[in-house]
């Protein structure tokens, strides 16, 4: 729902002494205009609730620099993430992410079990404790992300590509769809051997979020 503001346009008292209006006077009834605000285009009609990742229309890559000569990209297979969003109060939106750390693709053979300590923290986690917006079409999550073992906020800017409003292609509901970057640092979720890999790690997401309908399935 868009914001709603009211404006009363009162007659003005006649000046003097307080009187009972005579069949001569003109009494101004009280007049009530309702404005609302537009919002921007892409969200006319999209509706406030819950919405669910569509995980055939989703992708999520973590790039670090490998001997500081090229860009190494590890991309994410098995994960699940869930926003809470209001069109007309984006910066109250929420965000929730689970990551399977060994849902993966590389080039390189390794032991990633090992390297991400997966037996003791089967699971990466992220809860949004903040979000603010910058833009008509962008803003910026913060949030605990959990990893390792290891608790550390990490801010994510985030940029609405687009929305569907009553997609025939998911049963009428609403579609949203955000790209988000961000960066973290290795070390400071335990990883202290840095070695030919950066500290610094890029994250990059791209996804579809479809209303949470019963009727709603994603497309194929």
């Amino acid at each position: 729902s868009a914001f709603a503001l009211s404006f009363a346009l009162l007659a003005a008292c006649s000046a003097g002494e307080e009187a009972t209006p005579t069949s001569e006077e003109t009494v101004t009834e009280e007049v009530v205009v309702e404005e609302t605000a537009e919002l921007p285009a892409k969200l006319e009609g999209i509706a406030a609730g819950t919405y669910k990742l569509d995980p055939t229309h989703a992708f999520l890559f973590a790039d670090v620099t490998h001997n500081g000569i090229s860009t190494y990209t590890v991309k994410f297979t098995d994960y699940d993430v869930e926003i809470g969003f209001n069109p007309a109060e984006p910066g109250a939106s929420t965000m929730t992410a689970t990551i399977n750390p060994l849902g993966l693709e590389t080039n390189y053979p390794a032991d990633y079990k090992a390297f991400l300590n997966a037996d003791a923290f089967p699971e990466i986690t992220f809860v949004t404790t903040s979000a603010e917006t910058t833009g008509e079409y962008t803003g910026t999550i913060t949030g605990d992300l959990s990893f390792r073992g290891t608790t550390a906020p990490v801010t994510l800017d985030v940029t609405m590509i687009g929305a569907i409003n009553d997609s025939a292609w998911h049963g009428g509901a609403d579609v949203l769809g955000f790209d988000a970057t961000g960066t973290l640092s290795r070390g400071a979720f335990g990883s202290t051997a840095v070695g030919s890999v950066s500290d610094e790690v890029t994250l990059t997401f791209s996804g579809e979020f479809i209303q949470d309908m019963p009727e709603a399935e994603p497309a194929e």
